[in-house]
């Protein structure tokens, strides 16, 4: 039986949410680990045995790309979460259904975007948003997945720590991943308000960060544009033919 993973990279000031999180998803899985950037101490209720911790002081602060620090070091189910993200008890369950269905060859998750073959704002020029809280009747394929919630099996998607050389542009380096080993990416079917987020203001996020540098520079082009150019135009925008009798180990 293959071993369930998730993977999650947190910072000190979302320690009340990280508990709320772990809390969530360690019963779900065989192993959860804890990418700490910056704490100054390991936070008591990671004290179990299925929890894995690594700090920023013994291998650098990496942004939310330190949920992939153990890509290359365990085989199974790689599922990487967030910190700010409520997850339902059957999550990872729906998550490996879904990625079992398509024979574990794609990555899948609850969260996409799709863009046209033209990008030069990375949060204005999206086509259209696969949102995690929103309902999503139908499996549906994205350009980006949404690394808070998505997971992939080691046997099919190569990846590595190394792969992603700047922080906290995750979902870029995944997708050029993906681009590379012509790997199909899929935001599964789910009901409104089954994930939810936690509270954090906008403004202290990935993307609310993003989105203040662009619209106060409109005329500069973000690193994340810069290197999806490399995708363009988009191709293995697609489903994966799956066959219910799939086995799910």
């Amino acid at each position: 039986m293959d071993k369930i993973y998730a993977n999650m990279a947190t910072i000190p000031e979302r320690i009340k949410h990280l508990e709320v999180v772990v809390n969530r998803i360690l019963s779900q899985v065989d192993r959860l680990n804890v990418y700490l950037n910056n704490y100054e101490e390991i936070p008591w209720f990671l004290n179990n045995p299925k929890i894995e911790v690594v700090q920023s002081q013994d291998h650098g602060d990496r942004g939310d790309a330190g949920k992939f620090y153990w890509s290359d070091k365990v085989n199974g189910y790689y599922f990487t979460i967030d910190d700010d993200i409520l997850y339902p008890l059957d999550y990872i369950q729906k998550l490996k259904e879904g990625l079992c269905k398509r024979g574990k060859k794609c990555a899948v998750g609850f969260h996409g975007e799709i863009y046209n073959n033209k990008i030069r704002h990375w949060t204005k020029d999206r086509k259209s948003t696969h949102h995690f809280y929103y309902e999503l009747e139908r499996a549906a394929p994205v350009c980006i997945l949404g690394t808070g919630c998505m997971g992939y099996h080691t046997d099919f998607i190569a990846v590595k720590p190394d792969d992603f050389k700047i922080p906290n542009m995750a979902d870029v380096w995944f997708t050029l991943l993906c681009n590379r080993q012509e790997k199909f990416r899929v935001v599964l079917e789910h009901g409104r308000g089954w994930i939810n987020m936690l509270p954090i203001p906008e403004e202290k996020t990935i993307w609310g960060k993003t989105l203040k540098q662009e619209t106060e520079n409109p005329d500069e082009i973000s690193k994340e544009v810069e290197l999806i150019q490399e995708c363009l135009p988009w191709k293995f925008i697609q489903d994966i033919p799956f066959h219910n009798n799939i086995p799910s180990h």
